[in-house]
């Protein structure tokens, strides 16, 4: 296998994860809310902030997401070609791997007294490279370092909630870890962080390719007229999301806009303990076979499996006659794995509804179960 075919195989890989989260419903976690949310935290500080002290909170917050995305990238990169899942669900979704937040804070710092002051050798010396435009930029006092650095904060802001999804989706899917052990370690790295920052153009509008998106979110090819129209104009952050990010900015209240990534993707959990979610894993072990015949309203259990190789915590989520559908995502399985393996009597649940299955799109399963106390 060359280095072109390994590269195609690892973008086939996250490619994958983006049709199914598609066909699942959920194209807003890669298409609407990550951008949104970027645009209110810069709001946010806006409102919050000015002069020396906004550009600063801007320039450290950047900083603080292209070193998060890259580590990310990583993590993404060591799971398929190692197999060992440096981060957990909860971790991934919080951003609180803590021995990683202790190094990424001491290179945040790095970073940003390179840029303002230069460096004689610190320990980070070698990561100073991909700031030194920035470096330049500020030094020079040019006009545009400020609109730099905004259109950073917002494209990286997008880039790593969008490295959390990609992440948190992989790790249920087992057969993953270290499936691609026989390719290049390098070229894999190289291949995550290629794709993934091309679906955060497409995801924050920037992509400047034949396509766009309509309004339901679907891919259509621009006219020879709307693609020499979009190269005509002059390309800065305001060209892309301006509007939005004052519509924004004029709310009373900007947190009104804030629709939470965590809380998104923690689900829906009721106050009767009613808890929603998709069961991860449906691809595989021939679980669409199963799928394809299952329909709303039938009956679901959940079995813990303690000995599982990839997850001590790991809960299968089966018909009541036993053939497995999938799994509940780690993170989640993480913390309800004890509540369900203490359950006096088994827990049962039901499908709410069967997802995909059409125009190719693999089929997928939402489901709601219940835990007592």
């Amino acid at each position: 296998m060359n280095k072109f075919t390994e590269i195609g195989y690892i973008h086939g890989l996250l490619t994958e994860v983006q049709q199914v989260l598609e066909s699942e419903g959920e194209s807003d976690r890669l298409y609407s809310y990550p951008l949104r949310n970027g645009l209110t935290e810069m709001a946010k500080i806006h409102k919050q902030l000015s002069g020396k002290k906004y550009i600063d909170r801007i320039e450290r917050s950047v900083i603080y997401y292209i070193e998060g995305t890259h580590a990310l990238n990583e993590a993404i990169a060591n799971y398929l070609y190692c197999g060992r899942p440096l981060w957990n669900g909860v971790q991934i979704r919080d951003f609180s791997n803590n021995s990683f937040q202790e190094l990424l804070s001491e290179l945040v710092n790095s970073q940003v007294n390179f840029i303002n002051a230069g460096c004689n050798g610190c320990s980070f010396h070698q990561y100073h490279q991909k700031f030194s435009n920035l470096k330049k930029m500020k030094k020079n006092a040019q006009k545009d370092y400020l609109e730099e650095i905004e259109y950073s904060f917002i494209f990286y802001f997008v880039h790593l909630e969008l490295n959390k999804i990609f992440l948190s989706e992989f790790l249920p899917e087992y057969y993953l870890a270290g499936v691609a052990s026989l390719l290049g370690e390098v070229n894999v790295i190289n291949a995550v962080s290629s794709r993934t920052k091309m679906i955060t153009a497409l995801a924050s509008g920037t992509m400047d390719l034949g396509i766009d998106m309509d309004e339901n979110g679907n891919l259509r090819t621009l006219s020879q007229e709307e693609l020499a129209r979009k190269f005509q104009k002059k390309r800065t952050w305001r060209d892309f999301w301006g509007s939005e990010f004052d519509k924004i900015l004029r709310t009373t209240d900007s947190s009104a806009w804030y629709k939470d990534l965590q809380t998104n993707n923690q689900r829906n959990e009721k106050p009767d303990n009613t808890i929603i979610t998709k069961v991860v894993g449906v691809t595989f072990d021939n679980r669409q076979e199963t799928i394809k015949n299952l329909s709303k309203g039938q009956p679901i259990i959940l079995v813990c499996e303690p000995h599982n190789p990839y997850d001590e915590n790991a809960i299968s989520v089966r018909t009541e006659g036993g053939k497995s559908i999938g799994y509940i995502r780690r993170d989640l399985a993480y913390k309800l794995a004890p509540q369900v393996d203490r359950a006096a009597t088994t827990v049962r649940g039901k499908i709410l509804a069967i997802t995909g299955g059409d125009e190719g799109y693999s089929y997928g399963v939402n489901i709601s179960f219940s835990l007592k106390g």
